[in-house]
């Protein structure tokens, strides 16, 4: 199998990662996909996320895309969001991830990564940006709080900058959540 072939497969099907039953299906003549899977690795045309899950290696390796496609339905956010929108301004080690399956940690590529589980009406408020689906402002905040009240997070609100963020919203969102996340809301603002 050759780096080009691959490429303009997985542009092709829009797949960020790829198991060998994708390669398989793909290149069904390739007998020695090991082999080859094992050359593309070592060229460092592709990358081994786990065992059987590989990504292509570009210039600049997107986790967050690659986070979303593994376990999907998913978006960021909760301390990834709250970072990236510059409300809390700590580092952040991994990425945090909403998804209505079941709550799940694993390393894809080296970078730890945390989907945490909500219910289906609560799965609302995200966009996609750039091939990734990202929650908003608003929402990443409300989802941070929801796990703080459920005892799952133990986030120091207090610190946060919501000064950019719309009242509005923030209190139309909340309605959709338990009375706590409101409360822990209305403390916040």
């Amino acid at each position: 199998m050759k780096k080009g072939d691959l490429v303009e497969k997985v542009a092709h099907f829009k797949k960020p990662v790829f198991k060998v039953s994708d390669l398989k299906f793909w290149f069904p003549q390739e007998f020695e996909l090991k082999t080859s899977i094992r050359r593309l690795k070592e060229k460092g045309h592709i990358i081994a996320l786990r065992r059987g899950l590989y990504a292509l290696k570009e210039e600049c390796f997107d986790i967050e895309k690659v986070a979303t496609a593994y376990y999907y339905p998913s978006y960021i956010s909760f301390d990834s969001a709250l970072a990236k929108y510059g409300i809390k301004n700590q580092g952040i080690y991994g990425v945090t991830l909403a998804t209505t399956r079941h709550t799940k940690r694993v390393v894809l590529g080296g970078i730890d990564c945390v989907y945490s589980q909500l219910k289906k009406d609560l799965f609302f408020g995200y966009m996609l940006e750039k091939g990734v689906y990202v929650a908003d402002a608003e929402k990443a905040v409300l989802d941070q709080l929801y796990m703080i009240s459920k005892g799952l997070s133990f986030d120091s609100s207090a610190e946060w900058d919501l000064s950019g963020l719309k009242k509005g919203v923030l209190r139309q969102y909340a309605k959709k959540y338990p009375k706590a996340v409101s409360l822990l809301l209305e403390g916040l603002l």
